[in-house]
C-alpha cells in the first residue's frame, strides 16, 4: 500500500485511502459527496468539501446516525438514506 492511510469502515482492516474495495473483506471504499458530488473515501468528511459522511436514517423506528454507504441504505435497517448511488 502507497499514499495516506485510513481502515475500512466495515472491517476496520488498514487500508489506503486510494483503494477502492477492502482488500479483507470486499466493501467498497468511496461514495460520492452528497454536498459537492466528488467521489470521496468514506470517513468521517469529505476529503474535497469537508462536509459530513454522516446520515441519519429517516425510518422512523431506526433514526441511527452511521455513515454514508456506497449503496445508499441504512445497515442497521435497510432503508434508503440517500439518493446518491456509487459508479
Amino acid at each position: 500500500m502507497t499514499g495516506l492511510f485510513s481502515k475500512c469502515h466495515t472491517c476496520r482492516q488498514p487500508v489506503s485511502l486510494e483503494d477502492r474495495i477492502c482488500g479483507r473483506c470486499g466493501a467498497q471504499l468511496h461514495v460520492l459527496c452528497p454536498s459537492c458530488g466528488q467521489e470521496t473515501f468514506i470517513q468521517s468528511n469529505c476529503r474535497y468539501c469537508r462536509s459530513s459522511l454522516y446520515v441519519v436514517c429517516p425510518d422512523k423506528n431506526c433514526k441511527k446516525t452511521q455513515l454514508i454507504s456506497p449503496g445508499g441504505r441504512c445497515r442497521f435497517c435497510g432503508a434508503q438514506t440517500t439518493d446518491i448511488k456509487p459508479d
